[in-house]
C-alpha cells in the first residue's frame, strides 16, 4: 500500500482515504484452505474452457498501465468489414383483423423459419448463458438478447445444419436489450423481417421454443401492440403475447400468420405466479431494423450515454481472491474519454456513481442510462488499497 496518495494533475481525481476489502469472519487457514479448494477446482474448469479468470485490462490504445493484468487465451473472430449493403431488409406485413378466419399453420410457420434460427451460448465466469438469435444477413450478422451476452467471455453460435461458430459482438444497446454477433460465414439464411406496427391485438402469432423442434414451436394472439415494461432500469415498449416459452428462449423471434419475424422475444412472466396471467414480451421488429442497422454499421446507437469504460461483475471468489472490495472490475479505458483524461485506468475496481453503489455491470448500466451525454458523474472507484473520487463528463457510447 502507498504511504502517500497517488498524484495527479487532474483537480476532479482525488483520493478520498484507504480502503480494505470486507473481511470474512472465518479465520485466515480456514479462508486461504476454502480458495485453494475453490481455486483448483476453477483452475482445471478453465484449462478445459480456455480462458481465464478476469477479463483482459487494457485502453483502447496500445498504452497500458493497470496494476492487474488477466488475457483471454481463446482467440475472437474478427468483424468482417461493415459494408454499406449490409442492411436488415423489412417486409410488408398484409393487414389481419382479429380473429381473423386464416388461422397460422405452426408447420410451415416452422419450416419456413428453422434454418434462420440459431442457439447461443455465453460462457461467463459466473456459468453459461443459453439463448437464441435470428439470422439478419447471409454474411454472419445475427441479433439477440443483449443480455444474453452481457459479461460474455466466449460466444458460441449453433447453426441448426449441426455446424458452430464463435461468435463476436459486434456491438450491443442496452436500452432496448438488442445485440448484434457476427459469426465467420457467408452462406446462411436471413429472416423475413416484417412490419411490427401493423401487428393488431386479438391476432395470431406463434413462437419458437429453444428446442428448436417443430414440437416446441407454439401458437398464441396478441394481447398488446404498444405495452411498456420497465426491466432491470430500463422502459421498453414491447409487444406482449400470451405465448409462454420455455427456458431459453430470450432471443427467439416473433412469428405473424405469413412467417414472418415480427419481434425477439425478451422476457417471460413467471408461469407460476399467481399475480400475472402467463405471457411473453417482445422487441418490435421496427425497433430491431432501426437498432440493428446501426449496430451493424457503426458499432453503437447513436445519442447513447457512456463513462468512457467497459466493466466486468466481479464474483465473489475474485472478490476474496484479489483482495478487491464489492464494485465492477473496469476493463477497458477508452484513451479519448473525460475518464481516462481524469486518471481512471484498467485494472480500477468502480465502486459507486453519483453516491449509489455499484456492485454489477446491470445495476451501472441503469444508473448511466438516466444520464445524458454533457452531463457530469462523480465516480468513486478502488486502486491499490486506496478510494478516489472523480467528476467525469458523460459522453456518448460510441461503442468503445
Amino acid at each position: 500500500m502507498q504511504d502517500n496518495p497517488e498524484k495527479t494533475e487532474y483537480d476532479s481525481f482525488y483520493q478520498t482515504g484507504p480502503t480494505q476489502p470486507e473481511k470474512s469472519n472465518a479465520g485466515p487457514m480456514s479462508l486461504v484452505l476454502m480458495l485453494a479448494i475453490l481455486l483448483g477446482g476453477l483452475m482445471i474448469v478453465m484449462e478445459m474452457m480456455d480462458f481465464s479468470i478476469l477479463p483482459e485490462a487494457k485502453v483502447s490504445q496500445p498504452e497500458d498501465t493497470a496494476s492487474l493484468q488477466f488475457s483471454l487465451s481463446a482467440n475472437e473472430p474478427e468483424v468482417a468489414a461493415r459494408q454499406e449493403n449490409d442492411t436488415v431488409a423489412m417486409y410488408t406485413i398484409p393487414k389481419a383483423e382479429p380473429n381473423d378466419s386464416q388461422s397460422i399453420s405452426l408447420k410451415e410457420v416452422y419450416a419456413e423459419n428453422i434454418d434462420s434460427v440459431v442457439s447461443v451460448t455465453s460462457r461467463c465466469i459466473s456459468g453459461t448463458t443459453s439463448g437464441m438469435g435470428v439470422v439478419l444477413t447471409k454474411n454472419g450478422y445475427v441479433v439477440t438478447n443483449a443480455h444474453v451476452v452481457t459479461d460474455s467471455l466466449g460466444i458460441t453460435v449453433a447453426l441448426t445444419d449441426g455446424r458452430s461458430f464463435p461468435a463476436t459482438v459486434v456491438g450491443s444497446d442496452y436500452l432496448t436489450d438488442l445485440a448484434v454477433l457476427y459469426i465467420p460465414t457467408k452462406d446462411l439464411t436471413p429472416a423475413k423481417l416484417g412490419d411490427s406496427s401493423a401487428l393488431q391485438e386479438g391476432e395470431a402469432v406463434a413462437g419458437m421454443g429453444s428446442s428448436l423442434e417443430l414440437s416446441g414451436t407454439v401458437g398464441g394472439t396478441v394481447s398488446a401492440v404498444n405495452q411498456k415494461i420497465t426491466f432491470d432500469g430500463r422502459t421498453m415498449v414491447m409487444i406482449e403475447t400470451d405465448l409462454v416459452l420455455p427456458e431459453g428462449s430470450a432471443g427467439s423471434p416473433l412469428l405473424n400468420s405469413s412467417g414472418q419475424v415480427v419481434g425477439i422475444n425478451a422476457l417471460q412472466t413467471d408461469t407460476n405466479s399467481t399475480d400475472a396471467d402467463p405471457g411473453c414480451f417482445a422487441i418490435p421488429s421496427v425497433t430491431i431494423k432501426e437498432v440493428t442497422q446501426e449496430l451493424i454499421q457503426q458499432g453503437y446507437v447513436s445519442g447513447r450515454p457512456s463513462l468512457g469504460f467497459s466493466t466486468h461483475t466481479l464474483s465473489t471468489l475474485e472478490q476474496q481472491f484479489f483482495r478487491l472490495p464489492k464494485g465492477v472490475y473496469i476493463t477497458r479505458v477508452d484513451s479519448d474519454s473525460p475518464a481516462y483524461q481524469v486518471g481512471i485506468r484498467p485494472g480500477d475496481t468502480l465502486l459507486q456513481v453519483n453516491g449509489q453503489a455499484i456492485t454489477t455491470t446491470q445495476e451501472l448500466m441503469s444508473l448511466v442510462y438516466t444520464l445524458s451525454p454533457g452531463d457530469r458523474a462523480e465516480v468513486v472507484f478502488y486502486r491499490s488499497g486506496w478510494r478516489y473520487t472523480a467528476n467525469i463528463l458523460v459522453i456518448e457510447n460510441q461503442g468503445s
